[in-house]
């Protein structure tokens, strides 16, 4: 950080008004994901002290920060003083409601973001993640503030504001690692170390009307990690059984068993393991030398050392507290990062596959004959996890018996979809290809039916000639009239005699 910065105040039209140059008791405080604010005072007789007002905007260092509160005051030695309190000025999205109930839909990161930001006067900057991954949000009379820490919890994604330009990014991670190093006797004054244990190795994760994870997790509505403990000596049984740790999350936000899963098993990954934070008081050097290895931000990874403790450590700085006019004043917490945890809070956990497109295909199996009688020879079982658009096809090739007209319709459910199809056929061979779109099929089970009628004589159509797809993400099911499910384990047992001995031999298809 630069010496010699001044504050910068600007009016209520953008107008720079004036440098606080007198301003003392400088202190920046950033939380990750969280707030940043800065505060100052300026002395009551200076001058420039009166064109200070609520709401009014400051720049310094690159930031654009809002007024929110003003205090008078005299300190014990008589000194009178005006202290300024101010927020990063994306608090302006507080200002900004969404009433009533507001939905984002089957949504990439990007185009959830553009939906919460309408109508405000904040941009998208960056926004990364798999752009073929769909995540869904509904929240009732919420700020677009929260609705955006909302939205980057449920992407998993974290927020990266631009002040100075109001964009608002959401990136895999805020931060970087320079190789900062933070050692005893160089720039660390003082250092404590506080270690908490797990707080759950069992995680039973709720989402909105009590969506859980269970299709995903072969039929169970928790996860476990029990790693930590068992890194310590224990076996898995044994941890297991000492270890076990319960903790029920529930949010209203995920609307789909895609997305839970998803934030489940990262914040399983950081539950199972121990909260293990260094606060650290320091020198900022990177004034003075300009060294990569010195300059550090919130968000950051760096190294901690202290020989004389045992310490040597790499962690995540999770608040950050400077002082730009006394620099050995400056504070960090750093949470210790667990070797492998990293990976698992910038993965996706392995289930971003199952928003890919997925296709489902009913094929009759027996040669069906159509009558003046309705019939329903393909019941195509399906779920979906999230809500979704799907591409549905039809192909029947069949003999005519007379000149006749062919009614399909299309049932999902209870409820008729699509186009009723009408098709005059010949006497003879006839062949019949129809797609159509069904927009905005809930998440949920549903069994899609196809339904035949012919309005005199008959209609035959051979085996396998029949066939009814459904392309869609978020998606599986089957041609069946049980009710689908996800991850099925299936054991088999085959018992192989040998010459001298008899092997059992257990297999598991899951």
């Amino acid at each position: 950080m630069a010496q010699n910065e001044y504050i910068k105040l600007y009016d209520y039209s953008g107008w720079l008004l004036a440098f606080l140059e007198n301003a003392y008791n400088i202190e920046i405080e950033e939380v990750l994901g969280d707030a940043e604010t800065l505060t100052f005072s300026v002395p009551f007789e200076d001058p420039k002290a009166k064109l200070l007002k609520n709401d009014e905007e400051i720049v310094y260092y690159g930031k654009r920060y809002i007024i929110t509160q003003i205090t008078d005051g005299r300190d014990e030695e008589g000194k009178k003083s005006i202290d300024v309190f101010s927020e990063l000025c994306y608090i302006e999205l507080l200002n900004y409601v969404k009433p009533r109930d507001f939905e984002v839909l089957n949504c990439t990161p990007e185009q959830g973001l553009v939906k919460i930001l309408e109508d405000t006067h904040w941009q998208i900057g960056t926004v990364e993640g798999n752009i073929s991954n769909k995540y869904s949000l509904k929240e009732t009379n919420q700020t677009v503030l929260y609705l955006i820490r909302q939205w980057a919890k449920i992407t998993g994604l974290e927020i990266l504001w631009d002040s100075i330009n109001r964009k608002v990014s959401l990136v895999n991670q805020v931060g970087s690692n320079n190789g900062a190093v933070f050692r005893y006797k160089k720039n660390i004054k003082s250092i404590k170390r506080t270690m908490q244990p797990p707080a759950a190795t069992v995680l039973y994760p709720y989402g909105a009307n009590n969506i859980t994870i269970a299709g995903f997790n072969n039929g169970k509505e928790y996860l476990e990690d029990y790693s930590w403990y068992i890194s310590q000596g224990f076996s898995e049984n044994e941890a297991r059984a000492k270890f076990r740790k319960e903790y029920i999350w529930q949010d209203d936000s995920f609307l789909s068993a895609g997305a839970l899963v998803d934030a489940a098993v990262k914040k399983l990954a950081e539950l199972s393991q121990p909260v293990i934070s260094y606060e650290c008081v320091l020198l900022d050097l990177s004034a003075i030398t300009g060294l990569s290895e010195d300059d550090f931000g919130i968000g950051d990874y760096v190294r901690v050392i202290d020989e004389d403790l045992g310490i040597d450590i790499n962690g995540r700085v999770l608040r950050l507290k400077k002082y730009p006019n006394e620099p050995w004043k400056n504070e960090v917490e750093i949470s210790y990062i667990v070797p492998g945890l990293h990976d698992a809070q910038t993965t996706s956990g392995g289930y971003s596959e199952s928003t890919k497109p997925g296709i489902l295909l009913g094929i009759n199996n027996d040669p069906v004959t159509v009558t003046q009688t309705v019939v329903n020879p393909i019941p195509i079982n399906m779920s979906t996890f999230a809500d979704t658009n799907a591409l549905i096809g039809l192909m029947i090739v069949g003999q005519a018996s007379a000149q006749l007209t062919l009614t399909v319709k299309f049932t999902l459910s209870t409820r008729e979809v699509g186009p009723i199809i009408r098709h005059t056929c010949t006497t003879g061979w006839n062949t019949i290809g129809v797609p159509f779109v069904l927009a905005q099929i809930p998440s949920g089970d549903a069994v899609l039916s196809v339904s035949l009628q012919a309005d005199t004589g008959t209609f035959t159509i051979p085996k396998d000639h029949l066939q009814v797809y459904v392309y869609a993400s978020s998606l599986f099911g089957g041609l069946s009239a049980e009710t689908p499910h996800a991850m099925v384990q299936e054991k088999v047992k085959l018992i192989v005699t040998l010459p001298e001995e008899e092997v059992t031999l257990t297999f598991d298809n899951g």
